[in-house]
């Protein structure tokens, strides 16, 4: 019996030094995974404020540039000197903390040569400025946007790399996940000890308070990440809100230059002023692309490209296009030809209007890069793919060629094919882009093939739906109607840019349109009470009382019908759908298209009478 006591004691003795172990195991295993994680959100709270601090640094510097570089006032330059020092400490202090993850040294490498490009583009910009050098040069340096550019690739690496503490992040709060699984194996091996129990419960209470700390630490650093993503949701407004008041800075005078350099050109004059006509034309039209091209990137990134679904003819379309560029073909005695397979269909719904801008970069493009030969744009139907048929468009140019190895980033923004061909032929590394992203939303493809020196080959496809009914083609010019027909109408213009009435007022005169001008929304809402006005030619942005505001008191206050067209210099995301959210009934960007302006205000004020007459 005493044996069978001692034997059992042993037993007992063997296995509450085997759980006692287990639990020296688990516990430590606990502690090390507890520290681990208290290191990991230790760290990424270092490299996130490091991140931050990196990025002040750069706006800084474009900011303390900028400054200098428009006024000459050396105050400017303080915060930039501040910041070209800091920035290469803190990029430092950076690698220094992320030093054991490979893919952070590569960013933080990446970086340094963006900073470092940074700095010498800026302080080469700023001597030419402190030098009194051609101011001309400088404009255009800041005009560029490659200042900015810079700025959001480091914005962008520095996403990247607060990205990896996030995902470190995350997987510490798996391993805590799994250490708490643990601590309850932990809880039944004690169980069956009962002398340990106690050890266990202050063990077991220890570990918890170093799980609630991680755990909040862990809501510390989710807090920080979301406060980092109202940031970038911040900065992305303010991105917008720029480039809105810019498109209305630029666009204002622009809409000026581009109006009476047409009206100037129908005028009578000697060859060289016919020439310098031109010109200013031809300059106005290409800086009105570069802004158009910015405008629709912002539109595609903020999810507001929207397509339309009407009727139209490929070869219909094919003609006008013909029209519209054939005049930059024989301006370098290129033969420009379009040509359509018998088996496209007549009639198809889709979108016109983008599959026109995307054929226009394409060719624009080819133009601008061949010297002799020609240009065919040629369309066919290849099959039909979930009950659309899809037209397949090749763009065939004999032009300089592309590069093999350069082939794969020919659709990317901001890149052409060779660094000095923005130098050479100008243009801004947009246009392709953007016909890419034009073609990919409409659920297409886009390819090239090059051989360089012989030409190139775009090809894209995009599938559209066959329309069932008779095409119906709204489009009209001012010789389908009587222009004495709008002479009839009484029209207000509220407008406060006196170019801009100028231009209107001379525009309008040339055809006896009778018009009055309001400078204000709330000039004009005084003229209506006292007039009665056919429709309302609206700006938007004005001194006083806007257009936005003139026209919510038209429709809510004087419950008044009238036909209202916005003439807007913004052409943001969105802009159009908010116009006529409030009620406006057409609307125009500027610079104004006299033709199309003419069509909508027929469209809105006579056709319904024409139709009734005939």
């Amino acid at each position: 019996m005493k044996g069978s006591f001692e034997k059992i004691l042993i037993f007992f003795i063997s296995f509450a030094t085997i759980a006692l172990l287990s639990v020296f195991i688990v516990s430590y295993y606990n502690t090390k995974k507890v520290k681990e994680t208290g290191d990991v959100v230790e760290r990424t709270q270092e490299v996130i404020s490091k991140s931050d601090n990196i990025l002040l640094d750069a706006l800084n510097l474009e900011t303390g540039a900028r400054g200098y570089i428009l006024t000459g006032d050396e105050t400017y330059l303080q915060p930039f000197n501040k910041a070209s020092s800091q920035i290469i400490t803190d990029i430092d202090t950076l690698a220094l903390v992320t030093r054991g993850s490979r893919n952070q040294q590569m960013r933080i490498s990446a970086l340094r040569v963006i900073v470092d490009q940074r700095l010498v583009y800026s302080k080469k910009i700023i001597d030419e400025r402190r030098q009194n050098v051609d101011l001309t040069e400088v404009e255009k340096a800041i005009s560029n946007g490659r200042g900015k550019i810079i700025t959001d690739e480091i914005r962008e690496i520095l996403a990247g790399i607060n990205l990896e503490e996030f995902s470190l992040l995350r997987q510490g709060k798996i391993d805590n996940g799994n250490s708490s699984k643990y601590s309850q194996l932990l809880f039944l091996l004690l169980a069956a000890l009962v002398f340990v129990i106690l050890g266990l419960i202050i063990a077991l209470s220890r570990d918890q308070k170093a799980k609630k700390k991680i755990a909040r630490e862990l809501e510390g650093s989710i807090l920080i990440a979301e406060q980092a993503t109202r940031k970038a949701e911040e900065a992305n407004k303010l991105k917008e809100a720029f480039l809105a008041n810019m498109s209305h800075e630029i666009r204002t005078p622009m809409n000026a230059i581009i109006g009476f350099s047409d009206m100037l050109s129908k005028e009578k004059l000697e060859d060289k002023g016919r020439e310098y006509v031109k010109i200013i034309k031809s300059a106005g039209e290409n800086l009105l692309t570069i802004i158009n091209d910015i405008l629709d990137i912002s539109k595609i990134e903020a999810g507001m490209m929207a397509f339309e679904e009407c009727p139209f003819s490929v070869k219909e379309l094919f003609k006008s296009l013909n029209v519209m560029l054939m005049g930059k073909a024989t301006e370098k005695k290129l033969g420009l030809t379009f040509t359509c397979n018998d088996n496209i269909p007549d009639h198809l719904l889709g979108d016109p209007t983008r599959l026109t801008q995307i054929i226009i970069n394409i060719v624009g493009n080819a133009i601008k890069f061949t010297q002799h030969g020609s240009i065919t744009v040629h369309a066919s139907t290849s099959r039909k793919e979930n009950g659309k048929t899809v037209i397949d468009f090749t763009v065939t140019d004999t032009g300089i060629g592309i590069h093999a190895d350069k082939l794969e980033h020919i659709f990317e923004r901001f890149r052409q094919a060779e660094t000095q061909t923005t130098r050479k032929y100008g243009g801004t590394g947009l246009g392709l882009s953007i016909a890419k992203q034009l073609v990919e939303l409409q659920g297409g493809k886009i390819s090239v093939t090059s051989e360089l020196d012989k030409g190139s080959v775009f090809s894209f496809s995009i599938p559209y739906t066959e329309s069932v009914s008779d095409l119906i083609l709204k489009t009209r010019s001012r010789e389908k109607y009587d222009m004495q027909d709008l002479s009839k109408l009484n029209i207000l213009l509220v407008e406060d840019n006196q170019l801009n009435i100028q231009l209107i007022l001379s525009l309008f005169s040339e055809y006896n349109l009778k018009v009055q001008v309001a400078e204000n929304g709330s000039i004009a809402i005084e003229k209506m009470k006292e007039n009665t006005f056919d429709i309302i030619l609206m700006d938007m942005e004005m001194p006083v009382m806007n257009g936005y505001e003139a026209t919510a008191i038209i429709r809510n206050e004087l419950k008044s019908n009238i036909h209202i067209i916005a003439m807007t210099a913004h052409a943001m995301a969105g802009e159009r759908e908010k116009c006529l959210a409030l009620g406006m009934n057409e609307y125009v960007s500027k610079p104004i298209n006299a033709t199309l302006l003419f069509d909508k205000i027929y469209d809105l004020t006579l056709t319904d009478k024409n139709y009734a007459s005939a």
